[in-house]
């Protein structure tokens, strides 16, 4: 009996010290979790394999400590986000044509004069295109001033004391776009209301899509129409007296029988596309003579050479004049080429150098005999 009482009292200290380091324990969890602001009813109340949700609360705002001046936005252009600028040009009370604008009926050369005073800006690194428009105008009263690429447009505009009614401005250009040009026109607070409009040869719904978030108001295909190219004129500069109506002009049929082969040039349709202005399309027709009277020679070094954007340049501008002018050989032939272009499947230019020179040469001969008659 004494010997199991003995054993009892030496037992219990042992109980009493397990006992109290679980107390301990359980002790140290819950403060734990205390200071981690939970509570052990919270453990309790959340399903098993939740993970806990903390809340990170933001950090107030601090001082600014003094004498530290406040940070100011970087100047220079910075790129806007896409499908932003061309709302942002609506906004400032610009309108924005997503669709072709419409061609005005009875329109020639002298309608133009309705929007004499106006200041308008073409830019083009083609010349041939800029002396088109510059004809289209000529005698209208209308200001026309030119710029050859996208740098040499910003300088003009940025000139303290310029004003234009309306920037006609050309997509593919060297140096500078005419899409990267017009995002810098609306980010600069002086030009944001000027208006401008694509000159484009292509009208894919991809390329629509690209001059629409430049921040350009619309666009007009390439070759120009005159009822286009005044409707335009009558939407944004704001003058809209009524036009003088057009005087039709026919082709001489004695002319059409000096070209042996329509398919060459199609006479009839390169008046039609000069507005039935059978001066304007001789005057046309000369200029790209002048002008491009080595465009086969041309293609083939731009060819050897790799040049390949340079090509692709050149054949845009052919692809527009040579449908002006009714030149339907040389048309086809450009598209084909400007197609495996922008395919990348170069390899297959070298076969296009004699049929380029073979062509270049049957439309000079036509375009020749037309003109001496």
């Amino acid at each position: 009996m004494n010997h199991e009482a003995t054993m009892v009292s030496t037992s219990m200290p042992l109980y009493l010290m397990v006992g109290g380091g679980v107390l301990i324990v359980i002790l140290i969890y819950l403060l734990l979790r205390m200071r981690r602001g939970e509570t052990p009813t919270d453990q309790l109340q959340r399903p098993a394999g939740e993970a806990k949700r903390e809340t990170v609360k933001a950090p107030e705002a601090q001082a600014k400590p003094a004498g530290i001046p406040e940070a100011k936005p970087q100047k220079g252009p910075v790129e806007a986000p896409r499908n932003k600028t061309a709302r942002s040009a609506a906004k400032e009370g610009l309108p924005v044509y997503e669709k072709p604008i419409p061609e005005t009926e009875g329109i020639d050369r002298e309608s133009f004069s309705t929007f004499a005073g106006s200041r308008i800006l073409a830019v083009d690194d083609n010349a041939l295109n800029l002396k088109l428009i510059e004809r289209l105008m000529e005698g209208s009263g209308i200001v026309m001033e030119t710029a050859s690429n996208g740098i040499e447009a910003l300088k003009k505009l940025r000139t303290p004391g310029a004003r234009y009614d309306l920037v006609l401005m050309d997509v593919n250009m060297p140096k500078m776009d005419g899409l990267e040009a017009t995002r810098q026109i609306r980010q600069d607070v002086r030009l944001r209301e000027t208006p401008v409009l694509a000159l484009t040869a292509s009208t894919e719904k991809e390329e629509v899509e690209r001059i629409l978030d430049s921040g350009m108001n619309g666009y007009l295909d390439k070759p120009i129409v005159l009822g286009k190219l005044f409707t335009a004129f009558k939407l944004f500069t704001g003058r809209s007296r009524q036009p003088k109506q057009a005087r039709v002009m026919v082709a001489n049929k004695g002319r059409d029988d000096l070209v042996t082969n329509p398919e060459v040039l199609d006479i009839r349709s390169g008046i039609e596309h000069s507005n039935s202005d059978e001066a304007l399309y001789r005057a046309l027709l000369d200029e790209f003579l002048r002008e491009y009277s080595e465009c086969d020679r041309r293609y083939k070094e731009l060819v050897e050479a790799g040049k390949y954007e340079e090509l692709h340049r050149l054949t845009v501008d052919l692809d527009g004049l040579t449908g002006t002018l009714g030149a339907m050989e040389l048309y086809r032939l450009v598209d084909r080429i400007k197609q495996i272009l922008e395919r990348g499947t170069y390899t297959l230019l070298g076969d296009y150098g004699p049929e380029c020179h073979e062509a270049f040469q049957r439309f000079r001969r036509e375009a020749r005999r037309y003109l001496a008659a």
